[in-house]
């Protein structure tokens, strides 16, 4: 069986005839749990858009993959049934809310205390945004850094 749970291939994205992803590839296996770091206008909100299927998101070139499916050219709502969906770096309106129930996909087969343990290795190898908040697993104001 395939671990792979979603991938990018070649993905490019242009708006204004300027690229904002240029031959983007990522491949995130099943319980994988990555991080996409970068400066302002570095493409990662724009790249997340286009996985997700937003409608001014629709890549020039290359293709998204889930679960094997080719995804590139089905709507938000179909990727959403899917169980694709987007987290927000600012959850603060929902007070108390679980960061297993917020962030499953791909990791539906871990516990929420080995997911917890997943993100905060993931948190605290950048010091700067590995706080005391990290010592449970909710997302509270003082987790937004």
């Amino acid at each position: 069986m395939d671990d792979v749970l979603l991938r990018v291939e070649n993905l490019s994205l242009k708006r204004n005839e300027r690229y904002i992803l240029k031959q983007v590839n990522l491949t995130v296996r099943r319980g994988e749990i990555h991080g996409i770091l970068g400066l302002n206008g570095a493409g990662k909100s724009s790249l997340a858009y286009t996985i997700m299927g937003c409608s001014d998101y629709r890549p020039d070139e290359g293709r998204i993959l889930f679960e094997g499916k080719d995804i590139t050219h089905l709507s938000i709502t179909e990727r959403a049934r899917l169980g694709i969906t987007l987290a927000w770096q600012e959850p603060a309106r929902f007070e108390g809310l679980r960061v297993a129930h917020i962030c499953p996909s791909g990791c539906h087969n871990l516990t929420e205390p080995e997911l917890w343990k997943r993100w905060k290795q993931l948190l605290c190898h950048h010091p700067p945004t590995c706080t005391a908040s990290l010592t449970k697993p909710y997302l509270e104001g003082s987790a937004r850094g």
